[in-house]
């Protein structure tokens, strides 16, 4: 029963280790050893000391230790040895910390490089050195975080100083926005990171959703430069980053307890592609035309995403399919309404719309109407002559004229007027548009005749024949 409670107990805390694991984007560490130290311990000889020390180091990812390797020094102590930057290890994984310890002693007996009879001043105690590296220290393009002496418990004669840099890289730990909001939880005790493949062009949005007052930090590709931050855009103390990348790659999204320290609370981060958004209005270059004039439309506010388009339609939403675009030139022949709404990535959102008010062109007449007593007419008599036939548009005047179309004075304004010529008289009359639509037509006409009228006669002659 104990070994069976053990085990269950071990594979608990592989669990949970791997899912602690599995909430951390990798990350390139790399630490330095840059100074050893022996002063005083108890080792005072009348010689030279002859140090001997190792650093190890090892993660609680990869336990596996990596050595610094047998280090000795000569020198009477006090010194101080300046190691020019040992490169200790460069590691790549999900750990959250790196642990350093120190075994150093004064050779007096056999191998040098081996603890044996004899030699003394051992740092026996071997202090473990947690640094927590990915909270401590943002990461950076080789900038150093320099450590400052770090004793040996139990001989304080030993110390060693370090630095280290580190950066997020590779693809562990990923997340992939989709159209769908899908969510993470990142349980507390550290900072958290994942990798996620961003495309150029498409807006994607991080927020947190649960959690405590929460901070995010998005890196770009390098692994060190920050892309977009935000600490109080979500609700209330929560975060929300809306993102659009101009560089295709794999971007790093943190997550931090304000400003940047471990989750004391267990977070939730939501992660999706934006929709596109409904325009608000339509700009127009002018709502009135005459039929066969165009009018620009243009899309006004929203948003388009995730390879999305801006389709029009007339008649209705989703009606007659009229093109695409942000703007379009139309060219209604009669009154139309044009709608348009986003299409395509994420969502199709609802459409805005707008009337275009088409004003009709007014046609030539196609011929003129006389009153009752035809086109002949005595002196001293009058006709009616009306404008027939054609259209009128949406709304027109006339010009009359006698003699030739288009010269002389404009008899009249109206469809009809009357004329009482003192000669036979050709008449012409034409329209002319008075709304949006300007056009004067070409004329029609009619010839009104002046006939002479019988005179009496002034006698009579009479011709005889006998």
């Amino acid at each position: 029963m104990f070994k069976t409670l053990i085990f269950f107990f071990i594979v608990f805390l592989l669990q949970f280790s791997s899912r602690a694991f599995a909430q951390n984007a990798n990350a390139t560490y790399s630490v330095y050893i840059t100074e050893y130290r022996m002063d005083g311990g108890g080792c005072w000889e009348g010689n030279k000391e002859e140090a001997t020390f190792y650093v190890f180091l090892r993660d609680n990812v990869n336990t596996v230790e990596t050595t610094s390797g047998c280090r000795t020094h000569e020198e009477n102590e006090p010194f101080t040895w300046n190691f020019d930057d040992f490169l200790l290890s460069t590691r790549t994984n999900a750990s959250d910390y790196f642990i350093l310890r120190m075994y150093g002693w004064e050779d007096d007996n056999g191998d040098r490089c081996d603890l044996d009879g004899g030699d003394d001043c051992d740092c026996h105690h071997r202090d473990n050195i947690n640094v927590s590296y990915r909270v401590d220290v943002l990461p950076s393009n080789g900038t150093f975080t320099s450590s400052g002496w770090n004793w040996c418990s139990g001989s304080d004669g030993w110390a060693f100083a370090y630095k280290y840099t580190w950066k997020y890289t590779g693809i562990a730990s990923s997340i992939t926005p989709t159209c769908t909001v899908q969510e993470i939880t990142h349980n507390s005790g550290g900072i958290r990171s994942n990798s996620v493949y961003l495309t150029a062009g498409i807006q994607y949005r991080f927020e947190t959703t649960a959690g405590p007052d929460t901070y995010l930090r998005l890196y770009e590709p390098n692994g060190y430069t920050i892309a977009a931050f935000n600490d109080d855009g979500g609700t209330g103390t929560l975060s929300l980053i809306d993102y659009t990348p101009t560089t295709t790659g794999t971007y790093y999204i943190e997550n931090s307890k304000y400003s940047r320290n471990p989750l004391d609370l267990n977070s939730t981060l939501a992660y999706s592609i934006v929709p596109s958004t409904p325009a608000s209005s339509i700009n127009v270059t002018t709502a009135l035309i005459c039929s066969g004039s165009s009018t620009t439309l243009s899309v006004v506010g929203g948003s388009l995403n995730n390879g999305a388009v801006w389709k029009w339609y007339s008649g209705s939403c989703g009606g007659t399919y009229v093109g695409t675009g942000s703007s379009l030139n139309v060219s209604p022949s009669t009154t139309t309404t044009y709608y348009v709404r986003a299409e395509g990535g994420c969502n199709t959102t609802t459409c805005v719309s707008t009337t275009i008010t088409v004003d009709q062109a007014p046609t030539v007449p196609t011929s003129i109407t006389v009153s009752s007593g035809g086109n002949a007419i005595c002196p001293g008599d009058s006709r009616t002559l009306t404008a027939s036939g054609g259209s009128t548009g949406t709304s027109c005047s006339y010009q009359w004229y006698a003699g030739v179309c288009d010269s002389g004075i404009v008899l009249g304004t109206e469809n009809s007027i009357s004329v009482n010529p003192s000669n036979t008289t050709t008449y012409y009359v034409r329209r002319v548009g008075t709304s949006t639509c300007t056009n004067t037509t070409t004329c029609a006409n009619t010839t009104i005749t002046l006939n002479t009228e019988s005179t009496p006669p002034a006698s009579i002659n009479a011709d005889v024949h006998p």
